[in-house]
């Protein structure tokens, strides 16, 4: 369950969308809000999707017993320790246009509204070029919330990573980890390029999900995420992943290691965090 940005189905679809009329953008009726949803009762409807217990949530590593995912998914900075983007002095702001949007699926023409009516998706927006088309919540859930990225942050970790060469302070995705972050110095991760990190090809072996998780808590459990008294820190919890399966650049495996070793050599580049 998640706040989608684009309209994302398994198998082959085709998309469109038909606005109303030629050159007219602002005339919509702007987000529809719902407070229900699919199977909204297991997702907590009847106690206002209410929020897990900070300290189970955490003991588990993935709150997520199915009624508190929307209100957990709506508040992870109530969960975890988290820090604030601030946003530009003068935001750019979308358009919204009016349109039909529909899709075909196995033969059949829908309208995300037939997605949303299936699927238990907290949030839909669509947008084409600079325009907002369709926007619509459920569960509840409004445009004011902070919806978790999950792993949209990845995508946003490359681009930083591709200012920050633009910039000139990192050299070249040929660069090697370990040339900005001396705590990787001799290590697997340290020694593959970043190039093979952003492509998710570092050959180091890291359980992302054939183990049921457990190489994901060893690494979130190692910086603290959950428990602070138990952390490692960031590098050493890295560093513990140390045996390559197979030569950088050669097989693709998704990793969400590679993206926090991303995040250090820009950290160490730039002498900022992220958010910042």
């Amino acid at each position: 369950m998640a706040a989608t940005v684009a309209c994302a189905l398994a198998g082959p679809i085709s998309a469109t969308a038909e606005p109303a009329s030629a050159g007219e953008t602002q005339d919509c009726a702007g987000p529809i809000f719902s407070t229900t949803g699919p199977n909204a009762e297991l997702y907590g409807a009847k106690d206002g999707y209410p929020l897990p217990d900070i300290m189970e949530a955490r003991r588990q590593g993935d709150p997520w017993e199915p009624k508190y995912r929307v209100g957990a998914f709506t508040h992870i900075d109530h969960i975890y320790p988290t820090r604030l983007i601030k946003r530009a002095v003068t935001p750019w702001k979308f358009k919204c246009s009016k349109a039909d949007v529909y899709y075909n699926f196995q033969g059949s023409k829908l309208s995300p509204l037939d997605y949303m009516s299936r699927n238990p998706v907290t949030g839909l927006l669509i947008a084409k070029d600079d325009q907002i088309i369709f926007e619509r919540y459920q569960y509840a859930r409004t445009d004011q919330d902070r919806f978790v990225s999950q792993s949209m942050v990845k995508s946003i970790t490359g681009l930083l990573i591709g200012i920050a060469i633009s910039e000139g302070a990192i050299k070249s995705v040929n660069d090697i980890p370990e040339s900005y972050v001396p705590g990787f110095m001799g290590s697997e991760y340290g020694r593959t390029p970043i190039r093979d990190l952003l492509h998710m090809s570092s050959g180091v072996d890291f359980g992302e999900t054939r183990d049921g998780g457990r190489d994901l808590n060893r690494l979130w459990n190692g910086m603290g995420i959950a428990f602070p008294d138990t952390k490692l820190g960031t590098i050493k919890s890295i560093v513990q992943f140390n045996q390559r399966i197979a030569p950088a650049g050669t097989r693709f495996y998704y990793a969400s290691i590679e993206a926090d070793v991303l995040g250090m050599v820009l950290h160490s580049a730039v002498d900022k965090s992220a958010s910042d």
